[in-house]
């Protein structure tokens, strides 16, 4: 088994079993890197790396727990002149499922909402 292998097995598998793992699972999960931390010129971003490309293309996001509604709320926006929220969830797919795993241990929904637009 490659080490990408290993990755891939560990992620599928895990699922946060503490309140104070599936806050963190949560948080970390939606946390973009900021468009500042990237040294790549944009058109190269653009044209090449996925990873880098969404990471560019995603120009606001914040993650919010509403207690009286039993809400945890992650809102992103997507600049989808950059890349379309497709690419998004080809890379960040799993990350959402650990999210509402973690969101459904700490007693909440987990919502996403895209460009204003409610997909859980």
């Amino acid at each position: 088994m490659t080490a990408a292998e290993a990755g891939n097995t560990a992620k599928e598998a895990f699922v946060p079993r503490t309140v104070l793992v599936a806050a963190l699972t949560a948080k970390a999960t939606t946390s973009p890197i900021p468009a500042a931390v990237i040294t790549v010129p944009v058109t190269a971003i653009i044209a090449t790396d996925i990873h880098d490309r969404v990471n560019y293309a995603v120009v606001n996001a914040s993650l919010k727990i509403d207690k009286e509604q039993k809400l945890c709320l992650f809102n992103i926006t997507i600049d989808t002149d950059i890349c379309p929220v497709m690419e998004y969830f080809e890379i960040f797919l799993d990350r959402m499922v650990l999210c509402r795993k973690a969101a459904d241990l700490l007693g909440l929904t987990f919502e996403l909402i895209i460009n204003d637009t409610r997909l859980l």
